[in-house]
Order: C-alpha cells, then sequence, then structure tokens
C-alpha cells in the first residue's frame, strides 16, 4: 500500500487557515485506512492552528520545508539551518529595504512587502550566488524561503522504500 502524502497551504487548507470540516474528514477516513503524511513548508505550531484534530490523526508530519519530522507530538527529526559567515549582514540590508524576516528550525524566510516575482528572484539569485551552501525559492506569497543545499521537502520521502503518491498545489522535479 502507498503512503498518502499531502502538503497543506494551498492543497489540505487555503494559505494560512483552517482546513475545512470535510477535507479533515476525508483525510480522517483516508488516515483509517492508510500511511497519511503532511510535508509543508509550514512550521508545526501554523499545522496545529490550521489541522486542529488531524495532527494527531495523521501517521506522521513533516514541518520547515521536512527540516522536522513528528509522529503525534513527538519531534522525530530536527535538522536546523546552519547559516555562514555574512549570512546575517546580508539579511539586515534586505531589512532596510523593508525585507523582513523570521526563521524556525531549519528555515529561514524572508517576507515581502509586494507580490513582486522579479524582486523576489534577484534575492533568489543573490543568496545562491553569496551563499552556495544555501538553496533560496520563491515561496508563498510574498516570501522567499532559504534552508540548507540538501534540504527540502523531497528529504521526507528519501530512504523509504514505500510507494509514495504526493498531492501538492506546486510541484517541481527538483
Amino acid at each position: 500500500m502507498p503512503v498518502l502524502a499531502f502538503d497543506m497551504d494551498g492543497t489540505l487548507t487555503a494559505p494560512k487557515q483552517p482546513i475545512d470540516p470535510e477535507m479533515a474528514k476525508a483525510i480522517s477516513y483516508l488516515a483509517d485506512r492508510h500511511t497519511v503524511w503532511i510535508i509543508t513548508g509550514a512550521s508545526r505550531k501554523n499545522c496545529d492552528e490550521q489541522l486542529g484534530s488531524l495532527v494527531q490523526t495523521v501517521d506522521r508530519i513533516y514541518c520547515s520545508s521536512a527540516t522536522e519530522a513528528w509522529v503525534g507530538n513527538r519531534l522525530i527529526l530536527s535538522e536546523p539551518i546552519m547559516l555562514p559567515d555574512g549570512f546575517n549582514e546580508f539579511v539586515e540590508k534586505l531589512e532596510v529595504l523593508g525585507i523582513t524576516h523570521s526563521q524556525r528550525r531549519g528555515v529561514v524566510t524572508l517576507h515581502f512587502d509586494s507580490d513582486s516575482l522579479l524582486e523576489r528572484d534577484d534575492v533568489v539569485e543573490e543568496i545562491k550566488m553569496l551563499f552556495p551552501s544555501l538553496q533560496a525559492h520563491c515561496a508563498g506569497r510574498p516570501s522567499v524561503d532559504v534552508l540548507q543545499r540538501d534540504a527540502g521537502k523531497h528529504k521526507a520521502i528519501e530512504g523509504t522504500c514505500s510507494n509514495i503518491w504526493y498531492w501538492g498545489d506546486e510541484c517541481h522535479p527538483e
């Protein structure tokens, strides 16, 4: 039997919104019959707020772009981000331009005032050029997620022998 894996924001829920009760009921039904994982870029706190009791129903939740994994309330994986020299100074320069940031276990998120892809793309390219140990990509609206070079949602499925079916609003072959 395959593992059924779902993205959260944009797939199971509207971005940063609680899950619709009918969707929660459908996922709960699936979780009674299959192995179900949630694989999201969101924090565990956001998962709790958006998914409610469903976080205790599914088999596993991968949060913060799979830099942490949870089974119920037990943290089973934690991979913090290792920021290279000069990164904090780079972020301070961005804040002068109105780009704020937040950090969770394995991800730094840069928050933009506008939804300009060109502006975000420029920052992504600059991060790639200045900090080769990191990766950056446009995420959500309007933000950029920064992770270790080898981190990401794909890590949730590496090393498993299971057949995994994944549903997400944006799927890329990287």
